[in-house]
């Protein structure tokens, strides 16, 4: 009966000094008075007119993202990257849906070497 009982005051959740719970009170208040403000000024100066922040532009391939570049409108591929055929025919069906990008998932040696087929 005594290991029992010992058994189950050590799966009893610790207590916490008032030292550490300080920050966890702390982090509770400051979520508080954030749901409590008004989301214009922290995000942007006008709701009604926002403004790009200026940034660097990036190129993937001919794409170029960033600064006064157009919004790029990118998607995830779904296919096994070791199905070269599968994953060709996705980034074509989302170029014809509009896409200017399409990112790929890439485990390993093997998927890296066929992105390189299906980048062709």
């Amino acid at each position: 009966m005594g290991a029992l009982l010992s058994v189950s005051s050590a799966l009893q959740a610790p207590q916490l000094h008032a030292k550490r719970a300080a920050p966890l009170q702390s982090t509770l208040d400051r979520a508080a008075n954030r749901e409590q403000t008004d989301a214009v000024g922290r995000y942007c100066a006008d709701d009604k007119a926002p403004e790009r922040r200026s940034t660097s532009t990036v190129k993937v391939g001919q794409v170029r993202i960033g600064s006064s570049d157009p919004i790029v409108l990118q998607t995830m591929g779904t296919t096994d990257t070791n199905d070269v055929q599968a994953s060709v025919e996705q980034i074509l069906r989302c170029k014809e849906a509009g896409a200017d990008m399409v990112r790929l998932t890439v485990q390993g040696i093997g998927e890296a070497k066929n992105s390189l087929k299906i980048r062709a």
